[in-house]
């Protein structure tokens, strides 16, 4: 049983994304050219695009030859894993010769139409039936729903991430020492 759950809307989350691909193309646009934060832009502008990108073959939008996910589901479900969920992890990763991502985003799943086990009495072989599931999902999607099961394992950190302390120390110093 996850920590705490999380009920993802896939169509809200693509706009998101979309504004956040807007956001970080004018922070790129703006920056000194060359410049740490215009790197640091750019790093995050990619990023939220193939996160787009992931989302949008969750919802069935054609992604160039390959088709949509076909899920008659607009949400996915997923929690913040447990110590023994991530031991879980562990125990796949080495004894299916699995991605750590795959087994990651298996075992946080609550509800999706991947799902092949019950979240709340996890049998190994269901679980491994899930990871296989998730290694046949499209690799953004995946990668999208491993950052997001990272986020809800904060837990109640309130403070700036890594990455937002970066980026205030790197707006805080003068031009000749941000490259």
């Amino acid at each position: 049983m996850p920590l705490n759950e999380r009920e993802i809307d896939l169509e809200a989350e693509y706009e998101r994304l979309d504004e956040q691909v807007a956001e970080y193309a004018q922070e790129y646009a703006d920056a000194e050219n060359g410049s740490t934060y215009q790197q640091v832009a750019a790093r995050q502008g990619r990023q939220a695009q193939d996160f787009r990108a992931g989302v949008a073959w969750a919802l069935g939008y054609p992604d160039g030859d390959m088709t949509g996910a076909g899920w008659d589901a607009d949400t996915v479900t997923v929690g913040a894993p447990t110590k023994g969920d991530t031991d879980r992890v562990a125990d796949a990763v080495e004894t299916i010769d699995c991605s750590r991502q795959a087994a990651y985003v298996a075992v946080a799943t609550v509800d999706a139409p991947y799902l092949e086990h019950t979240p709340t009495n996890i049998g190994q072989a269901a679980l491994n039936q899930t990871i296989s599931a998730v290694d046949g999902l499209h690799p953004q999607f995946v990668a999208w729903l491993d950052d997001r099961i990272d986020s809800l394992s904060q837990g109640g950190d309130s403070g700036n991430s890594f990455m937002d302390s970066v980026m205030a120390a790197t707006s805080q110093t003068s031009p000749e020492t941000n490259g």
